[in-house]
């Protein structure tokens, strides 16, 4: 009998499983009716709900909502499964929104972030209800002639020699040369803050600036250490002020301060050690970029500061 009963249980769920109208789609298949009888078993995870219910005028009817979503169930895991079933109808899952209506969501929202992020960027260079006088001059024009006036060569050191580090080896002075290769990126932004007139330029260093500085030993070999970086991006705030009050138009300001936007590979290299000097600064900058990347940003802010100074103080009679 146990035999028999476990031979009608593999026939009815292999007939249900390989039955193409029997697996549904999606949504929920109505299985039923049903011979009255025994009933085989099946897991209460399984089933998507377990109801008995009467339509029209069919005699006391068993139905059954069954997910495909849902494992078949083993033999001796059954329970509450008629011994046949036939598929009737499926009862369709509430609809998700149309392809089209979803786009038209995701746009509606990606709108609202970038008209968002429009208002705050404008607002940050707004000048509605401030109170500053710009004086009206082609400040591009003004810029590029500052940085026209950048020297080719500036030496940051003071000892006009080499000074000893340590016990047979000896530094000189660091020189920065290409700062007059440093370009404007994009036109300048005036704005006003707090009641003064600001402009603000974005600059490229496409390198070309680099530091140098010479060593020698007390055995004779010498060389030189040098710091670069491919490429560096960086934004600086000038002050601008009318020609009646001060005889020039750009200054470097009370609290100029330049920024930092990007600074890609810097290099660091020793000459003087051979090959194997070369190859040995090398994997020396790609184990600690950081390392290198602090140094090489304290270097050229410190050394632009100075630049700057020096040709605002050259430049009196053009702003």
């Amino acid at each position: 009998m146990a035999a028999l009963v476990q031979q009608k249980i593999r026939h009815s769920w292999s007939h249900y499983l390989t039955c193409p109208a029997c697996v549904p789609r999606r949504g929920r298949l109505i299985l039923g009716p049903v011979e009255r009888g025994p009933f085989l078993q099946v897991p209460a995870v399984s089933l998507a709900e377990k109801r008995v219910v009467e339509k029209g005028n069919d005699r006391n009817a068993w139905w059954l909502a069954y997910r495909r979503k849902a494992a078949a169930p083993s033999p001796s895991q059954l329970y509450f499964l008629p011994k046949t079933a036939v598929p009737l109808e499926r009862v369709p899952s509430p609809p998700w929104p149309k392809k089209s209506q979803r786009n038209m969501a995701f746009v509606k929202v990606l709108a609202a972030v970038v008209l968002m992020a429009l208002a705050v960027a404008a607002g940050a260079f707004s000048t509605r209800g401030a109170k500053c006088d710009m004086p009206d001059i082609d400040l591009d024009g003004e810029v590029d002639k500052l940085l026209e006036k950048l020297p080719k060569a500036h030496s940051l050191g003071i000892r006009q020699g080499f000074s000893s580090v340590f016990g047979g080896l000896e530094i000189g002075d660091v020189t920065v040369t290409g700062m007059n290769k440093i370009e404007r990126s994009g036109p300048v932004v005036p704005y006003c803050k707090n009641g003064s007139s600001i402009v603000q330029v974005d600059l490229v260093n496409p390198a070309a600036v680099k530091f140098t500085m010479p060593w020698k030993t007390c055995a004779g070999q010498n060389g030189n250490i040098h710091l670069s970086a491919d490429l560096s991006r960086f934004t600086m705030d000038l002050s601008v002020a009318n020609e009646e009050s001060s005889g020039e138009y750009l200054s470097m300001g009370n609290d100029f301060s330049p920024l930092p936007v990007m600074t890609y590979n810097v290099n660091f290299v020793v000459e003087g050690l051979g090959r194997p000097g070369n190859i040995a600064s090398g994997v020396l900058s790609k184990l600690f970029p950081s390392v290198f990347l602090e140094v090489w940003m304290q270097a050229f802010f410190w050394s632009l500061r100075g630049v700057l100074d020096s040709a605002l103080q050259q430049n009196n009679e053009v702003f």
